[in-house]
């Protein structure tokens, strides 16, 4: 076993203040859609950094329309204009609790009453791989691309305790105590910056 992020520094990649809105550039939202807990993150990209402003966690009997619909509440009176939403693009096709709509269906549908503009959705049909997405992560951890605001304290603790499995082939999951909230921060950033970032500015 290992630490998957080993690239991650609270003195680098956490705000050492709060990190703010910015109106005039677009708002981000990376999904993963495990049902206990379901988490989000909500980013904007800052003079090529990842700013991560917020998370959601739904912790128990989780659906899409619940975490949709909190995240509306949050930031719609604040941001008006589209989002541009990235994440686990199984959602396209998986059913939820909500109605039997595919995940993006429904946050389409909730964001676009809340926001007054249909967001934009993820564009590809296939998931990076898990070695691809801790590549992505940690690649821009240690660039100083990802600004963490403190108050995200979920995806932290992701990023400081994930490990791999004792193969060192897939990260370490489990449903019963801490393990059952580990991954899926860190899962929802990687699907944010994989699919975001590396195919628009390549490796480095």
């Amino acid at each position: 076993e290992g630490t998957v992020y080993y690239a991650f520094s609270q003195g680098r990649n956490v705000a050492r203040d709060s990190l703010s809105l910015l109106r005039g550039l677009p708002l981000r939202l990376f999904c993963d859609f495990n049902v206990e807990p379901l988490c989000w993150i909500v980013a904007q990209e800052v003079d090529g950094v990842m700013h991560i402003i917020d998370e959601i966690k739904i912790a128990k009997n989780a659906n899409t329309t619940m975490a949709a619909r909190e995240f509306c509440a949050r930031w719609a009176s604040q941001y008006r204009g589209r989002v541009l939403i990235d994440g686990d693009v199984s959602g396209n096709q998986r059913n939820t609790a909500s109605g039997g709509y595919a995940d993006y269906m429904i946050i389409e549908e909730e964001l676009t009453k809340a926001f007054g503009v249909r967001p934009d959705l993820p564009r590809q049909k296939i998931n990076p791989s898990v070695g691809d997405r801790v590549t992505s992560v940690n690649s821009l951890l240690e660039h100083s691309r990802v600004l963490i605001d403190a108050k995200c304290r979920f995806l932290i603790e992701d990023l400081e305790q994930v490990t791999w499995n004792e193969r060192g082939t897939d990260l370490m999951k489990g449903y019963h105590g801490d393990l059952r909230d580990r991954t899926h921060f860190t899962d929802a950033l990687g699907y944010g910056v994989f699919n975001l970032w590396l195919t628009r500015h390549g490796r480095n």
